[in-house]
């Protein structure tokens, strides 16, 4: 039961491993596209103004180049006419970019020095080109260029075109738009506020204090000094982001990547979306901290929850019907056990289970030691006996020779662990729908023995230990069946009788073991020998007739020159018949007792053919 509650343990420690890595999954997904969210509100604003901007460039660079293309080396008094010239030419179009967000506009000359600020149209003729690194960047770059730039009274977006007269570089222009006209346009995209953050030593430019601190909110996240930019927005901003200015070391800034804070505030969830922003330099510059409602975090965690209540649930019913499983499979692994024969599951190639039986039977612990031993099949432990099974028979391996002679006794011999001889008898069961199959083997080797014995008693003749009458009887039937040329010698032992009265019955039969002994000793391994009744004896030899006389009259000589141990003198009379024709059993025993008959009445120790 302890292991049932381990791995129950195991199984929730991963559950809950796993669920809290979706959990955390779908919480940095939906981050991930709520920061891709805010950037592409903040893309979308910044394209708007960028096409504005582009249109009027398109419409006015070549009459902005005329008008300040002497400017650099003109006098005061004439630098005030071209700058009286620009707000008579473009003051109008200001005031409606004012309309649309437009912060600032401001043109310079080509050495970097203001020629006219239309948001401060008291200030010119001042040199920005040390303190201002963008216009350091037109100077070198000669292109179009925008980004963040933190000016001596404000951060603003800027675009910042070049302006050429017949090919030489004149001037430059820009047009300004602050943060909060950015942050308004993407809340009306995207229904979410911004606030901007700048690095403090980004700020460097600003030296007034009042300025600062009427631009500005200075704040430390992370042990770094940050600057808020202070907006129209900002009231509202504060006080929703009170709670999280309070703890503010959880906002994580960096210089790479967007980052994010969640936090709670007015019984409200909320994510902080720091976005790194860069200046025209593609300098680190700080971050726009986006605030959006979690609306998800909620769902997210009631799925958790449920996700988790049901795997527990699944658990639970999962590791009672492994149980339940386990232990009817213990039940069946113990009756199959207890069961005496040998029971395997094999694909003809390797076992894959056997029972305890089979175990003892070969002295091996588990199965595994089995197949390390590396005789993975049964059949590498058959021994070859022929009529016994085989590995390989007659083109077929073992288990489809069984099969396809069901009807036989199929019978292996194998060693056990005592190196004793057993023989087994196979019985095959497939699987359905698969390769395996069961298959038991019976120990038959006492059921052998006795029919051994039996046969023993019915085909043995009990004096001579040859074949009796009866099994050469089957023997004969069977080579008659084969219709195969073969020859048939019967012999006897000549005047018997007399043997008997003279010497006694037991010398009689000492004649008899030992011409049987004789006879045994010069016959092939394929004759077939046999007492045909009293002193008559039959040789089935597997040659033509002309072979068969020749090897009769050596069997005769062959009697004739052995001296018994009772009877110095015995002859024996043979006659011999030659099977050509499809002749009955019955037939051609006939005709061989008929050649004895006719070689007995012919005289002694003689040999009869008959073709």
């Amino acid at each position: 039961m302890y292991k049932y509650i381990f791995s129950f343990i195991v199984y929730l420690v991963l559950v809950i491993s796993y669920l809290l890595s979706q959990y955390n999954s779908k919480l940095l997904i939906q981050e991930q596209n709520l920061g891709n969210s805010a950037i592409r509100s903040f893309d979308a604003v910044h394209n708007s103004f960028e096409l504005l901007n582009d249109s009027y460039h398109n419409q006015n660079e070549s009459k902005m180049a005329y008008i300040i293309k002497d400017v650099s080396e003109a006098s005061l008094i004439t630098r005030d006419k071209i700058r009286y010239k620009l707000r008579e030419e473009f003051t109008a179009f200001c005031n409606d970019r004012k309309l649309a967000n437009l912060k600032t506009f401001h043109i310079f000359d080509k050495n970097g020095a203001s020629i006219l600020r239309f948001h401060k149209l008291e200030k010119y003729d001042d040199s920005l080109l040390s303190i201002r690194e963008s216009l350091m960047k037109m100077s070198n770059s000669l292109k179009f260029q925008e980004g963040f730039e933190v000016g001596k009274y404000t951060t603003t977006y800027r675009f910042q075109y070049p302006l050429f007269y017949d090919g030489e570089f004149v001037g430059s222009y820009e047009f300004g738009i602050e943060f909060d006209a950015i942050d308004k346009e993407m809340q009306k995209i995207f229904g979410i506020k911004n606030v901007l953050f700048i690095q403090e030593e980004n700020i460097r430019n600003i030296y007034d204090k009042k300025i600062l601190k009427d631009l500005y909110r200075k704040i430390e996240i992370n042990h770094k000094t940050f600057y808020m930019l202070k907006t129209k927005m900002n009231s509202e901003i504060s006080n929703r982001f009170k709670e999280l200015i309070n703890v503010k070391k959880t906002v994580k800034t960096s210089n790479d990547k967007t980052t994010f804070t969640r936090f709670s505030y007015a019984k409200k969830d909320y994510i902080a979306i720091a976005t790194p922003i860069t200046d025209i330099n593609g300098k680190y510059l700080g971050f726009i901290l986006t605030g959006v409602e979690d609306t998800m975090l909620e769902v997210i965690l009631r799925t958790f929850i449920e996700e988790l209540i049901f795997s527990l649930l699944f658990g639970l019913l999962f590791i009672y019907l492994v149980y339940k499983e386990l232990e009817y499979r213990k039940y069946i692994r113990n009756i199959i056990d207890t069961q005496h024969d040998i029971l395997i599951v094999t694909n003809d190639k390797k076992i894959i289970d056997a029972n305890q039986a089979f175990l003892d039977f070969f002295g091996f612990k588990n199965i595994k030691s089995f197949l390390k031993n590396g005789n993975e099949c049964i059949c590498n432990y058959f021994l070859k006996e022929d009529g016994y099974i085989q590995k390989n028979m007659n083109g077929l391996n073992w288990i489809e020779h069984v099969n396809t002679h069901l009807e036989e006794l199929n019978v292996a011999i194998l060693k056990d662990i005592n190196q004793e001889n057993r023989y087994l008898k196979i019985e095959i069961e497939p699987f359905e729908k698969s390769d395996n199959f069961v298959i038991l083997f019976k120990d038959v080797t006492d059921e052998l023995q006795k029919q051994q014995e039996l046969e023993n008693k019915a085909y043995y003749d009990k004096l001579t230990n040859i074949y009796s009458r009866e099994r050469f009887d089957y023997f004969l039937d069977k080579k008659l069946n084969q219709k195969r040329e073969f020859s048939l010698i019967m012999f006897d032992i000549d005047h018997f009788k007399l043997v008997n009265d003279k010497y006694g019955h037991d010398a009689g039969d000492s004649v008899l073991k030992e011409l049987t002994k004789l006879v045994s000793e010069h016959i092939r391994e394929d004759d077939v020998f046999a007492r045909w009744g009293g002193e008559e004896f039959m040789v089935i030899v597997n040659t033509d007739i002309s072979k068969a006389e020749k090897f009769a009259n050596k069997l005769r000589a062959v009697i004739d020159n052995y001296k018994f141990k009772y009877v110095e003198d015995v002859t024996c009379s043979f006659g011999v018949v030659g099977y050509k024709s499809f002749d009955k059993l019955d037939t051609i025993v006939k005709r061989a007792d008929n050649m004895l008959y006719t070689a007995k009445n012919s005289g002694r120790n003689c040999v009869v053919v008959l073709n």
